[in-house]
């Protein structure tokens, strides 16, 4: 990161947290931009506001994890996320695939919140060098329908089946999709319709 200032927006509700969160981020020098007690909120602060990242809690009002890809995909830059996972929840790892760039476990203790500042850098700097890399090709859910309206899916469509759950099938799929689109640099959609 250069010499600028990391402005981020945060959407939790917990006072105790918040409290920690701006002693933490202020000290390290990052911006503490705006706080918001619902999804729709931080959307549209994060956007209107110019952040570079947003730390919120998954059980905000309104909050999901195509969120994260909408951030990711803002189209004057991207928006990085860093999840405030309340502990023993399952919410890490879904929100993980959808673009989610780190989390640290709520309630926050003093560990947890000394790594904040470090999981911002890093999460707005894998955000930039991903959007910057060669292999970067959103596609938005438009896209996807006017592939699939123009019959696209015909031309060449690989299934991937099977009755039992469990046995891979996903990321059998997701991996070929990814060797078509980017080894293969062919235009490619994946449809997870499981």
């Amino acid at each position: 990161m250069s010499d600028e200032r990391i402005g981020v927006v945060v959407g939790h509700s917990a006072w105790n947290d918040l409290q920690l969160i701006g002693q933490v981020l202020e000290k390290a020098g990052v911006s503490l931009i705006s706080v918001v007690s619902s999804a729709i909120d931080l959307s549209d602060q994060a956007r209107s506001l110019g952040a570079d990242c947003v730390l919120f809690s998954p059980t905000l009002p309104g909050m999901n994890p195509a969120l994260m890809q909408e951030f990711l995909l803002e189209p004057q830059a991207p928006i990085a996320a860093v999840g405030l996972i309340p502990a023993g929840s399952a919410y890490a790892a879904e929100y993980q695939r959808f673009g989610m760039k780190g989390f640290v476990t709520t309630p926050l203790d003093s560990v947890q919140v000394q790594r904040l500042p470090d999981l911002v850098a890093e999460a707005v700097r894998l955000a930039r060098e991903e959007r910057q890399a060669r292999t970067f090709s959103p596609v938005t859910a438009e896209d996807a329908l006017a592939i699939i309206d123009r019959g696209g899916w015909q031309q060449q469509t690989i299934a991937i089946f099977s009755p039992k759950g469990g046995v891979g099938k996903t990321t059998i799929a997701v991996n070929l999709a990814a060797a078509f689109g980017v080894v293969g640099q062919r235009p490619t959609l994946l449809i997870d319709a499981d």
